[in-house]
């Protein structure tokens, strides 16, 4: 029987959202699909914290699609090369609903903040986005709100053959695990009759950085409130999780690539150090520095790799993030997102890849025999690598 759990006159409704993606098997067909929902519903039917579990609406596979994503952490060169690490997730159109109840003493606290404002939670998740709202007797968002139910969604996920929960958070450090903008049920006001979905930065006190929703299912229960979310916030969420995922891996072989211009350059510099010897000495470095110089010939390749896949990826963020900006009408959704991809965006689009060209060739004339670098990097390059990069490099060049 459903628990149809209605806004008391004297609580807020809360909800807290975060990008967990359903990972699978790359082998994994689409048509387990509706067996594995089936599957993860059980498995949350038979822990103890969950109080109650709506049967999937996705039985057909149609309605599931795989999404591929990326580590924040690269483990190795071949995945920054080639992609070798990238994810594949199970998404549903429909999400699945769950409610978890779990006494305040038990939950798991953020930052040592213990501020858990509820031991019940209604959830919402369709293989990206995770949504959950609880009910709580003031303003405050506390910090500390939904965390069991990672943990309790975590769990019902790992049973299940080769599957695992990831979470994709701000950045690669963060703990927060959800979004840092909560949001408020708001009732649906008069004026807005014609609109079914709107958010906005709210001014309430105590609700600064958070935001106010409403839908038009606000007066009903928690799971008709979350329903009325999945091809509106929940959707769009699934879009900024795509966006999100280009954006941090771009950003990952950006690191690279400064970090092989750094060994590149160390590598000239030790060679250099030849010519200031003495001539006896001076031969005898030039017969050693042709390891050096091979060293960098193949950290010259492995930088035009690293850049051909910046220029592919950074090509396909700024389609993505289009797309994603144009599905904006006048609902108030991209405010929401902005915490979380503001500093990302800003890292991205300020990569300027005119300029490396140039100063990698200025590198590789000074080899000997470097014909075949020297077409390789030209070939892969398109464009350079980020504009930081470039003051290193020229500064090191000139010295």
């Amino acid at each position: 029987m459903t628990i149809a759990t209605k806004q008391a006159a004297d609580t807020v409704r809360i909800l807290r959202m975060g990008t967990f993606f359903w990972e699978v098997p790359k082998a994994t067909p689409i048509t387990d699909g509706p067996r594995l929902t089936r599957e993860l519903a059980t498995q949350l039917r038979s822990d103890p914290r969950v109080e109650e579990v709506l049967d999937p609406k996705s039985d057909d596979i149609s309605d599931f699609m795989f999404a591929r994503f990326y580590p924040s952490d690269p483990p190795d060169m071949d995945s920054i090369l080639f992609g070798k690490d990238s994810k594949k997730a199970l998404v549903s159109s429909f999400p699945i609903f769950f409610r978890v109840r779990v006494p305040i003493k038990n939950q798991p606290i953020h930052e040592g903040v213990a501020d858990v404002p509820s031991d019940t939670y209604a959830v919402a998740w369709n293989g990206v986005t995770l949504v959950a709202i609880w009910h709580q007797g003031s303003d405050h968002i506390p910090m500390s709100g939904g965390h069991v139910v990672i943990d309790v969604l975590s769990e019902a996920i790992s049973s299940l053959e080769g599957a695992s929960l990831v979470n994709q958070a701000c950045s690669a450090n963060c703990s927060f695990q959800f979004m840092h903008p909560s949001m408020v049920l708001m009732d649906l006001p008069d004026s807005a009759e014609d609109r079914d979905f709107y958010i906005q930065l709210s001014s309430r006190e105590g609700r600064i950085h958070h935001f106010d929703l409403w839908t038009y299912a606000g007066d009903g229960n928690d799971f008709e409130v979350l329903s009325s979310l999945a091809f509106t916030l929940m959707s769009k969420a699934n879009d900024f999780a795509t966006v999100k995922t280009l954006g941090r891996r771009i950003i990952a072989i950006e690191g690279t690539a400064r970090e092989e211009l750094t060994h590149i350059i160390a590598h000239q510099f030790e060679s250099s150090q030849a010519a200031l010897l003495p001539a006896k000495k001076r031969l005898a470095a030039k017969w050693t520095n042709r390891a050096t110089k091979r060293h960098i010939q193949h950290s010259l390749v492995s930088l035009s790799l690293c850049l051909a896949n910046l220029e592919t990826l950074k090509r396909a963020w700024e389609e993505e993030k289009r797309r994603f900006d144009e599905k904006d009408s006048t609902d108030g959704q991209l405010a929401f997102f902005t915490t979380d991809s503001k500093s990302d965006e800003a890292r991205i689009r300020s990569l300027n890849l005119n300029h490396l060209e140039l100063a990698v060739q200025q590198i590789n004339d000074s080899l000997n025999n470097a014909a075949m670098v020297t077409a390789t990097v030209r070939g892969a390059l398109a464009g350079g690598v980020a504009g930081g990069v470039l003051g290193a490099l020229a500064a090191a060049l000139g010295s």
